[in-house]
């Protein structure tokens, strides 16, 4: 790690106020801490009298529109919740907005783009009902294929305020395959009702929280993921996660994960290191090839974009897995921009 700026960067994490001896470019170190998705944090850590006064505002304009995106994501989750109780719906809140409400309730820090909640198949045409009632959007082509979309369904969204509210409504917890042994069910058995909420059980939070970060975005926004974990550690239950791990088969991505939450801050979670005599070796020895220092590393869209699909390569188990990944990964994607070309729409 050469960067002035990844090295301040780590830094804060670990719990430091910044050092006035680094040659830092603030403008890159900004872009940072967006591109891992940490800028509230960054805020809150840094001694400010470091920062130049144009981009500590710059930074504090980043944050404050964290937390006014949050705060209409919020609005718009608990208005749905209303709608589809009526009905007799359920849904978990998964990712960001189950943890703004569990872990940031009162800043609503937590850097995150949309609503995801975890549904079942059965209620997706009603919850879709319900959004385009209160004036949402498919990101549609009029294809309603229920297995066409692996992970979630299209996203449904809503301009409000100058944001765009952005709902994902998952049948699924990982993308575009599902290389896990996750198991839906135990979820919905696990969760646990926040201000009338349904979250998942803290666990399994944990568990999707890792295989978000190693394997669905490749490590980018993992700081913030490293964050969110730290806050969970007093509130587990370490035999079950570890359990839990082997069932779904993800134990060589959160024993790196923990690897990787030491080495940036000091802290672990107890029992996981002694479950990698359990773990396949070869996946170890890749998953270790990603340094800190390539981590910390701001990647190009490009070059980002081809490191997730080699690392969604390399977990599939089949020919049909693989094709999966090309679709969802490149021609998706593709299909998207070249409707946006022609329609100004997503």
């Amino acid at each position: 790690m050469n960067l002035p700026e990844e090295k301040l960067l780590l830094n804060l994490i670990k719990g430091g106020t910044g050092k006035k001896d680094y040659d830092v470019n603030w403008s890159e170190f900004i872009e940072l801490c967006a591109y891992h998705k940490i800028s509230p944090l960054i805020l809150e850590k840094i001694n400010r009298q470091l920062m130049p006064k144009k981009e500590l505002q710059k930074l504090r304009n980043s944050c404050k529109k964290t937390v006014l995106l949050n705060m209409i994501l919020n609005k718009e989750l608990f208005s749905l919740k209303k709608e589809t109780e009526k009905k007799g719906i359920e849904f978990i809140a998964i990712k960001g907005t189950a943890l703004n409400n569990l872990l940031y309730s009162k800043t609503f820090s937590r850097v995150s783009s949309d609503i995801d909640l975890l549904i079942k198949e059965k209620d997706y045409r009603e919850i879709r009902k319900i959004l385009e009632k209160k004036g949402f959007k498919s990101d549609s082509f009029g294809l309603w294929k229920n297995n066409l979309f692996a992970q979630h369904y299209p996203g449904i969204r809503k301009e409000i305020n100058g944001f765009t509210c952005l709902i994902e409504l998952h049948k699924k917890i990982v993308f575009p395959v599902n290389c896990f042994s996750v198991d839906l069910k135990e979820i919905w058995k696990d969760s646990q009702e926040l201000n009338g909420m349904k979250i998942p059980g803290n666990e399994d939070i944990i568990i999707i929280a890792v295989l978000s970060s190693v394997y669905q975005h490749c490590f980018q926004g993992i700081l913030r993921e490293i964050n969110d974990v730290q806050k969970l550690l007093e509130k587990i239950d370490e035999k079950k996660l570890e359990e839990k791990a082997e069932k779904y088969s993800v134990l060589e991505p959160l024993i790196y994960f923990n690897e990787l939450m030491e080495k940036v801050s000091g802290k672990k979670i107890k029992g996981i290191k002694e479950l990698e005599k359990k773990a396949d070796k070869k996946k170890m020895k890749y998953l270790r090839k990603n340094s800190l220092e390539k981590i910390l590393e701001k990647k190009s869209p490009l070059k980002l974009k081809i490191e997730i699909i080699k690392t969604r390569f390399y977990w599939t188990k089949n020919l049909r897995q693989k094709i999966k990944v090309l679709f969802f990964a490149v021609v998706f994607p593709l299909m998207w921009k070249i409707r946006f070309l022609l329609t100004g729409k997503y």
